[in-house]
């Protein structure tokens, strides 16, 4: 984070760059502005809302770059909101990130996922097993985040998403494994 503090990122998926900025700039038509949320002074969090059943659910996940998937739930989230158990089910899986730890996950199937003005249907998402974990709500993937030609603006605490040619890219769909 301390290399980027002032400058403003531009991440363009359909061109695949990226391009850091001194200064911010002039953005062309159709950007959505979202207040970036600083989770620890460092990782920038936004807002997006989980739709399961009758239930929608608007909340703080971590913008994170690093993460494949499309969204990570924590336990914390899940408990609170009661979400274990509610959605369709299709596998295992274990999530690694910077640190040494593996976390165990359950993927299943979220029936929305709200993201600006954007509702996406059937979202692949990792459930964090029952465990003594972070708290916090989850982390956007790269599989929801690649869909948006991106501006993080560090020096204003905003991040600009505009659709790319990605953005109706199906979801990788996860198989249900043998037995279950």
């Amino acid at each position: 984070y301390d290399l980027f503090e002032d400058k403003v990122i531009e991440m363009d998926y359909d061109k695949h760059l990226m391009i850091i900025h001194d200064a911010p700039f002039k953005l062309g038509k159709g950007y959505i502005k979202f207040p970036m949320h600083l989770n620890g002074g460092e990782v920038p969090s936004i807002t997006g809302t989980v739709i399961n059943r009758d239930k929608k659910i608007t909340a703080d996940f971590l913008f994170d770059m690093g993460a494949t998937g499309c969204l990570f739930l924590n336990q914390g989230f899940l408990n609170k909101n009661n979400l274990y158990g509610s959605m369709k089910t299709v596998g295992e899986a274990e999530s690694t990130g910077a640190g040494k730890g593996i976390t165990k996950t359950t993927r299943a199937i979220l029936p929305g996922f709200i993201f600006g003005s954007y509702t996406f249907k059937d979202v692949p998402v990792n459930l964090e097993s029952p465990a003594e974990h972070d708290p916090g709500t989850g982390v956007l993937g790269m599989d929801i985040l690649k869909r948006f030609h991106t501006i993080i603006d560090y020096q204003n605490n905003l991040i600009w998403l505009k659709p790319d040619g990605l953005i109706d890219t199906p979801f990788k769909q996860y198989q249900q494994p043998v037995g279950h």
